[in-house]
């Protein structure tokens, strides 16, 4: 699974293979795996990246850090910070 937002995506992907799906296509898919169950559950983070788009990744790789603490919620106050890597 290629985890961030639909124009990294549709790289990603473009770069793999020949003839990329469109983002409303992959924007599609996401909304239908976000009802998955398994592996191929998507989740939705509930920050942006720099230019306030969506984010997806695995539901396995959602982060636990603050799982415990305030019921998950300070993980909504300390939003990372997410743009492409070097930057």
């Amino acid at each position: 699974m290629i985890s961030g937002n639909v124009q990294g995506i549709m790289k990603a992907i473009s770069a793999a293979a020949a003839g990329a799906p469109t983002s409303a296509e992959i924007l599609a898919v996401l909304e239908a795996l976000k009802g998955a169950s398994g592996n191929c559950k998507v989740w939705e983070v509930p920050w942006q990246d720099k230019n306030r788009g969506r984010l997806s990744t695995l539901e396995s790789r959602k982060p636990n850090i603050f799982g415990g603490v305030l019921g998950g919620r300070l993980g909504l106050i300390l939003k990372p910070t997410v743009g492409r890597p070097g930057v």
